[in-house]
């Protein structure tokens, strides 16, 4: 890593020179270094450098002194979030290159525009112009632009949710910057702030909440040694939300309120941000009073950033309906409530509703209106499966979208993987657990029995699955401890609610480390299922056995045993039953499609073995399958 030093003393001399007597030219040269330094450390001499530059451009500057200032002005809206007004200056900067500069200044306006376009959400563009930067740098290697060019391509797989590759591509560019030999530029570091916050926000996505605050802190450090400003409020409250979910409360806050004092970060959404998560710090410690205030000056942060911020609204609404119910406020927190579910359906976010949803059912369960409860429990299912749905179809456009480009731009390989990775994620939202409404059932059992203790145990549990099913479905890959973690609950539920008379073990072996290995998301589930639902509930008795095995630094192999009427009887009694047929043809091709897309993704093998234990062993009864899971270490640098 290197040491975080710039040429102060060289921009205080350039300040300097600034208040002498200089010619037009000489202050256009210094105007423009001086500028091209403040964007990323001091946002108002940023504004005021950026104004004085363009009037001098407009009197004596040519071509050249012109394309620096929309080169300039295009990364200072950015900073500003101004992001249209960002790409404008950024085109106007290209055309200009594309006429007088180099290969090397077109690749770099082509790098920092990329920052524009990830932050517009316009993926086609963004990639597209990855694939011009990488053309051109294989026939003009940079070690500077390399390094940079990786890092944007990190944060587009970032946001689209591929994990890995993001990783990959952000270890890639740190081993390359960390090789230089010469003494970084302020716009070094700028970038080597931006994959170590992305690597943080991999690391937190993962549940790595450690790892996470290591590389923001990184980031923190580097940015106030350095006086890098324009973003420190985001990565101040990145470190914050990382000590949060560490449940360090006093991290946590101390983090969130230096986040609101920086005001060279314009961002009101950051401020806004660390004001509502400190006011769930003081909700979390009964101080309702002080948690009231701080949610109040949050929402009045996100109305100044966008009156149409509905998600955080809702999200707002929603702690403050919990705030009043922990004082005994149930007309204004279910007040409240409707407000947070209202903003959530103005802004079309099921999810949010969903969630909504689910703290109502909470807090009629908490009342003992179980029959209120159960119907907010419904309407969370309902909602869930709408938002599931809607994921689907927004995947499918998009995976049409790449496929035409595919067609149009002959960049074949690269846009099949990704049109893979949203296939997968539309194959993953339909992924629905079947047994949900008989678990719903079986809950209302026990309520309309009286028997409101089992009823409010099993209601809490069933919650907290869904609520897992729901936020994993947006991850490519989990830890196998929360995979784990998800297989027991589901086959508690399973137990209690469906079938008690049969018995589970899930056994890991020592060598795999848990935490730290991560592997497809729910793969596993849908063979546990098949074992529950064709090898055993047709039985008086039964038992499931789920193990995790190692296999190699890059494969677990996953069996899933149960002592059922084996694969050959249950297809038997399939091909009876024609609605039967029918379900399990289409469970069996979407978790085949799973596979074939996870194989073309990852390059490696995702195998699955399916055994008749009695083919074997006459004595013997029962299916076993042998999934091979790819692993990936998201800890190990």
């Amino acid at each position: 890593m290197p040491q975080h030093s710039v040429s102060l003393p060289k921009i205080k001399q350039l300040e300097a020179q600034l208040q002498g007597p200089l010619s037009e030219d000489q202050q256009l040269s210094a105007m423009d270094r001086l500028t091209g330094y403040f964007i990323y450390t001091d946002i108002s001499k940023a504004i005021t450098h950026i104004k004085e530059l363009k009037r001098l451009v407009d009197k004596v500057g040519g071509d050249e002194s012109r394309l620096n200032y929309h080169w300039y002005a295009g990364q200072l809206e950015n900073q500003l979030y101004n992001f249209k007004e960002s790409a404008s200056h950024f085109e106007f900067a290209r055309t200009i290159a594309q006429d007088i500069g180099d290969i090397n200044q077109q690749v770099e306006i082509l790098v920092d525009s990329l920052g524009t376009y990830i932050n517009l959400g316009a993926w086609e563009k963004t990639q597209d112009l990855i694939e011009v930067a990488k053309k051109l740098l294989e026939q003009f290697p940079n070690e500077m632009l390399t390094p940079r060019l990786l890092c944007r391509s990190a944060y587009l797989h970032l946001h689209l949710g591929n994990l890995p590759e993001s990783l990959a591509d952000f270890k890639e560019a740190e081993k390359l910057l960390n090789q230089y030999s010469r003494t970084f530029k302020i716009k070094d570091y700028y970038f080597l702030t931006l994959l170590q916050a992305g690597i943080g926000n991999i690391h937190h996505r993962t549940g790595d909440s450690k790892t996470s605050i290591k590389s923001y802190l990184e980031v923190v450090d580097i940015c106030e040694k350095l006086e890098m400003k324009t973003r420190l409020s985001w990565h101040y409250l990145n470190v914050g939300n990382g000590f949060l979910a560490l449940n360090d409360v006093t991290q946590a806050d101390k983090y969130f309120k230096e986040a609101i004092k920086i005001k060279d970060d314009l961002s009101k959404k950051a401020r806004a941000g660390a004001y509502a998560n400190l006011g769930f710090v003081a909700f979390s410690q009964n101080n309702f009073d002080e948690a009231l205030e701080l949610f109040e000056e949050a929402e009045e942060l996100y109305k100044e950033n966008a009156i149409n911020d509905f998600r955080n609204f809702s999200i707002i609404a929603n702690w403050k309906a919990r705030l009043f119910s922990k004082q005994d406020q149930p007309l204004k927190a279910l007040e409240k409530f409707k407000e947070a579910f209202k903003f959530a359906e103005d802004g079309a976010d099921f999810k949010q509703m969903a969630e909504v949803c689910l703290e109502v059912a909470r807090f009629y369960a908490e009342l003992e209106d179980f029959e209120e409860a159960y119907k907010y429990q419904l309407m969370h299912s309902q909602l869930e499966q709408q938002y599931r749905a809607e994921e689907n179809r927004k995947s499918l456009v998009e995976l049409e979208v790449k496929y035409e480009a595919e067609a149009k731009k002959k960049e074949a390989e690269m846009l099949r993987l990704e049109s893979s990775r949203l296939a997968l994620k539309a194959l993953r939202a339909q992924m629905n657990p079947h047994f949900l409404h008989n678990c719903l059932n079986a809950i209302q059992r026990y309520i309309t029995s009286n028997d409101t203790d089992t009823a409010a145990r099993y209601l809490a549990k069933f919650s907290r699955l869904m609520r897992q099913s729901l936020e994993y479905s947006d991850l490519e890959i989990i830890s196998l401890e929360e995979e784990v973690h998800f297989l027991k609950d589901y086959l508690d539920i399973f137990q209690k609610l469906r079938f008690e008379q049969f018995t589970y073990d899930i056994t890991i072996d020592e060598e795999l480390e848990e935490d730290i290995m991560s592997i497809p998301t729910m793969i596993v589930q849908p063979y546990v299922e098949n074992a529950l639902e064709h090898g055993i509930r047709s039985q008086p008795t039964g038992h499931v056995q789920v193990s995790f095995k190692y296999n190699s630094e890059e494969e677990i192999l996953c069996i899933v045993e149960d002592n059922g009427i084996g694969i050959n009887a249950s297809r038997t009694i399939k091909e009876r039953d024609k609605a039967e047929r029918k379900h399990r043809s289409m469970g069996t091709m979407i978790t085949e499609k799973r596979l074939d897309i996870l194989n073309k993704t990852h390059g490696k093998t995702v195998s699955v073995k399916t055994i008749d234990l009695q083919e074997d062993n006459p004595k013997e009864q029962g299916t076993r399958v042998e999934i091979q899971l790819p692993v990936t270490y998201l800890q190990k640098s």
